[in-house]
């Protein structure tokens, strides 16, 4: 993105942070992982129909087709695990879980990230990791899933 002009903020996930940010900083344009799409302009939160109507709108004013429009964005291996634990509530004060996110963060450093959080509805935390080169992304998410399970423990079924 950089290398356009663009500028990109991470925020924690959920629309009302993505348009906090927007407001923040001026920026017109937001999104998320899940596919929301806010435009700043338009609307307060991620709504398909708009966002693919924009969409539409960018193809026929440019003449330039959706395949290339997307070709520009760069795609990196990613793993997303749902790790069921007994003790969710404690995520914040692992220590050493989080240590072992740091390790993993550094380890990845310009070439991939890690997103960790505790799902509100359910006794599940969510791991993501993105790394540049195949495979990276999956050794990386299980040192994570193993450090979390030792951390809160595995939810018994």
């Amino acid at each position: 993105f950089a290398t356009r002009g663009i500028e990109l903020v991470e925020t924690p996930v959920g629309d009302r942070y993505v348009k906090a940010a927007m407001d923040e900083r001026g920026l017109v344009l937001g999104g998320e992982q899940s596919g929301h799409v806010i435009i700043g302009a338009l609307a307060n939160t991620g709504d398909g129909t708009l966002t693919g109507i924009s969409v539409l709108d960018v193809m026929q004013r440019t003449g330039r087709s959706l395949a290339d429009l997307a070709s520009v964005v760069a795609k990196a291996p990613q793993v997303l695990l749902n790790v069921k634990v007994a003790r969710r509530e404690e995520l914040q004060d692992a220590a050493a879980f989080w240590s072992t996110v740091s390790a993993v963060e550094q380890g990845l450093g310009d070439k991939g990230r890690v997103l960790v959080r505790a799902s509100g509805t359910e006794p599940v935390v969510r791991i993501m990791v993105e790394a540049l080169e195949p495979g990276v992304a999956d050794a990386q998410a299980e040192i994570l899933r193993v450090a979390l399970l030792d951390a809160l423990g595995p939810l018994a079924d």
